[in-house]
C-alpha cells in the first residue's frame, strides 16, 4: 500500500509539471510569436528593457562569437557580464540560426517554474506547488526575458539549482548534492559574475558538514575555491570586474540603495505570503527589532529617485516619485523597508528548524553582492527573491487555512504587469 500511495503521489506531481508546463509554454509562446522577426528600436520605448539588451549587446556578442569561433575573444565584448551564455550561444548560431538560440535559452527559462515547484509540491502539495510557481511564469521580468536574448533567466536557473542543490544536501545529509550545487554555482558564475555571492551559503553549507560528512565539507570547499577561480580568471583577463568597455558605464562606485531597494522588495512580496509567516504576540520582540532595523536602512540610505545615481527602474522607484521625499528618504522606503527587516527576522524564525535560514543568508548575500553595481534595477532583483519566498514558505513551519488568497492576489498583479509591459505593447 506504501508503495502504490508513493507512486500515485509522484504521479501526481508529475501530472501538476504538465499542468505548469503548459502555462509556461503558453505565456512565452504568446510573446515569442507577437515579437518574432520585428526588431525594438530606440523610437520604441514601451517594449521591456530586455529588448534592448538583445539588439545592442547580447545578440552582437553572439554572433561575434560565432565568427571566431572556435577561438573566441574574450578580452573585450560587448557585454558586462561573463561569456558563458554568449559562447553556448555562439554554438548553436553556428549549429542553426537565431531562431535556434532564441527557442533553446526561452526552454531553459521554462525550467524554472518547473524546478520551483518539484522543490515545494513534496513539502506543501501540488496546488501549492503550482500556485507558488505560478508567480515565476507570470513575472514580466521571467516572461521578458524569455522572450529577448538575455542572460537573466539562464543566471537564475543555476542560482535556483545551486541552493535547492544545497538545501537536498542538508535534507537528505548526502553529500553528492553539495557537488550539484557547487557545479551550479560555477554555472552561474559563467553567466554572470555578479553571483559570486552564492559562495557565501555553499560555504555554510559545507561547515555544516564537517560533522557530518567530511566529503562534504570539501565538495563545498572545492565548490567556493572553483568560483574564486573563475571569477578572478575574468578580473586578471579584463583588468576589473567586467570587460574594459563597460569599465566606464560601471564606474560609478558602490550603490548602497540597493540594500534598501531588496529590503523594500522583501518587505512589499512578504505581505502577500503572510499566511506562511502567521505573526503572533509571542513574535513582537522579533517584529520590532526587524523594523528598527529596516527602518535604520531607510533613514541611513538615500532613496530619492534619481536617474543619474543608478535610483530608478522599479514599481518601488515609480512609487517613491510619487510620495514625499525627507532629505532625499523617500516615504515609500520608509514605509517598506521596516516591512522587509521585520518579515526576514519571521522567516528566519519560521523555517529555521527547515533549513530556511540558509535562504535568509543567500537573501542577504544576495544584497550585499548587488551594491557593487550601479544600477538598483528592480529587473535584477524581483526574479530571485520570488524563488527565495517560495523556498522560505515551502519550509515554513506555520500555513494558515486562509493564506492561498494572498498569493493568488499577488499572481493577478503580476498577470497585470505582465500584460501591461509585455503583451499590450508588443501587440501595437
Amino acid at each position: 500500500m506504501a508503495v502504490s500511495d508513493s507512486i500515485a503521489k509522484r504521479e501526481s506531481i508529475l501530472g501538476g509539471g504538465v499542468l505548469l508546463a503548459l502555462l509556461s509554454c503558453l505565456l512565452v509562446g504568446t510573446s515569442l510569436g507577437l515579437q518574432w522577426g520585428r526588431t525594438a528600436t530606440e523610437r520604441d520605448r514601451t517594449w521591456p528593457s530586455e529588448s534592448y539588451d538583445e539588439v545592442y549587446f547580447h545578440r552582437p556578442v553572439i554572433e561575434t562569437f560565432a565568427e571566431q569561433l572556435p577561438t573566441p575573444s574574450l578580452a573585450d565584448y560587448d557585454s558586462a557580464t561573463t561569456p558563458g551564455y554568449h559562447l553556448l550561444g555562439a554554438v548553436l548560431l553556428r549549429a542553426g540560426d537565431l531562431g535556434l538560440v532564441r527557442l533553446f535559452f526561452a526552454g531553459c527559462a521554462l525550467l524554472l517554474p518547473l524546478l520551483l515547484y518539484r522543490a515545494a509540491a513534496p513539502r506543501l502539495g501540488i496546488g501549492w506547488g503550482l500556485l507558488l510557481a505560478s508567480l515565476l511564469c507570470l513575472s514580466n521580468y521571467v516572461i521578458a526575458a524569455a522572450t529577448w536574448i538575455t542572460t537573466d533567466n539562464v543566471a537564475l536557473l543555476f542560482v535556483a539549482l545551486a541552493l535547492i542543490g544545497m538545501l537536498t544536501a542538508l535534507d537528505r545529509d548526502d553529500w553528492r548534492w553539495l557537488v550539484l550545487a557547487s557545479l551550479a554555482v560555477a554555472a552561474a558564475l559563467l553567466v554572470r559574475q555578479i553571483h559570486l555571492w552564492l559562495c557565501g551559503p555553499l560555504f555554510v553549507s559545507a561547515l555544516l558538514f564537517w560533522s557530518r560528512d567530511l566529503r562534504g565539507f570539501l565538495a563545498g570547499c572545492a565548490g567556493c575555491l572553483i568560483a574564486m577561480i573563475v571569477v578572478g580568471g575574468f578580473v586578471l583577463l579584463w583588468g576589473g570586474l567586467t570587460p574594459p568597455g563597460f569599465a566606464a558605464q560601471h564606474a560609478g562606485g558602490w550603490n548602497f540603495a540597493a540594500l534598501a531597494y531588496i529590503l523594500a522588495l522583501v518587505g512589499g512580496l512578504s505581505l502577500f505570503f503572510t499566511g506562511f509567516l502567521s505573526p503572533t504576540r509571542d513574535d513582537w520582540v522579533t517584529l520590532v527589532l526587524g523594523a528598527c532595523i529596516g527602518l535604520l536602512a531607510a533613514a541611513v540610505l538615500t532613496t530619492a529617485p534619481d536617474p543619474d545615481a543608478g535610483r530608478w527602474g522599479g514599481v518601488i522607484w515609480q512609487l517613491a516619485a510619487r510620495l514625499p521625499i525627507f532629505g532625499g528618504r523617500s516615504l515609500a522606503f520608509l514605509f517598506l523597508c521596516p516591512l522587509g527587516g521585520a518579515a526576514l527576522l519571521l522567516w528566519l524564525k519560521r523555517t529555521w528548524t527547515n533549513g530556511g535560514g540558509l535562504v535568509v543568508l543567500a537573501i542577504l548575500a544576495f544584497a550585499a553582492a548587488h551594491t557593487a553595481n550601479f544600477q538598483v534595477w528592480q529587473r535584477y532583483y524581483e526574479p530571485f527573491l520570488l524563488v527565495a519566498l517560495i523556498l522560505l514558505a515551502s519550509r515554513s513551519d506555520t500555513k494558515e487555512r486562509w493564506a492561498p488568497w494572498p498569493v493568488a492576489i499577488l499572481a493577478i498583479g503580476l498577470a497585470a504587469l505582465a500584460a501591461v509591459k509585455i503583451y499590450l505593447p508588443l501587440s501595437r
